[in-house]
């Protein structure tokens, strides 16, 4: 038995579209997954601390285009799961990068594969809670790995980019588009649009 993806990205989706707080909804992840795949270390996971983590990003988008703004008006966010390595040292992370292109009716995400696209240098989040994410699911043998990895480190891009984008509007990245489409994903896979950033503040999808 595994992970129920399809359930887990569910779940994701509907706890997006809520107000409930991120630490809430990384703790309702974690325990459908602990249905699913039994492990000890589930109960280390739900203890992070989420919301102090997101409280610390408060000003990582704004001031990463504020550093190095887009050559053209931002349309799309692309926040992109990695695994940065340092000495050798290999985490978990997430950047920020934006796209001179979006359509909204688009349900393949298409866009985000045409226009021009601007990747800031230093773009990283520099997430606590993404890096002990990895470390706890792949510390010695027998950790969870993926089955930590991949639905806690989309689960809680997806909530902290949504919590971070409330009460904000275009202005954040200084875009004159009237709305931008905020999508957050793996590099080489799974993805989820949470939204569109506007001229009058976020909107959950």
């Amino acid at each position: 038995m595994g992970l129920n993806h399809s359930a887990i990205f569910d779940k994701i989706k509907e706890l997006v579209a809520s107000d409930r707080s991120v630490g809430a909804s990384m703790r309702e992840i974690v325990a459908l997954c602990s249905r699913d795949v039994p492990h000890s270390d589930w109960s280390r996971l739900s203890a992070l601390d989420y919301d102090g983590d997101v409280a610390s990003l408060t000003s990582w988008i704004a001031g990463v285009f504020g550093s190095q703004p887009a050559p053209f008006p931002i349309q799309g966010l692309w926040i992109g799961l990695c695994n940065p390595s340092e000495d050798g040292d290999i985490s978990a992370d997430m950047y920020v990068g934006s796209l001179s292109e979006y359509a909204s009716d688009d349900p393949e995400l298409g866009w985000l594969w045409e226009g021009d696209r601007h990747y800031p240098e230093d773009a990283l989040a520099h997430s606590a809670s993404l890096r002990s994410i990895y470390e706890i699911g792949y510390r010695g043998e027998g950790g969870l790995g993926n089955d930590a990895e991949w639905p806690l480190c989309l689960a809680f891009s997806a909530f902290a980019v949504r919590s971070l984008l409330q009460g904000q509007s275009t202005r954040l990245v200084a875009s004159s588009a009237p709305r931008i489409g905020v999508v957050v994903g793996f590099d080489g896979g799974d993805m989820l649009k949470i939204g569109e950033l506007t001229d009058k503040g976020f909107v959950t999808t």
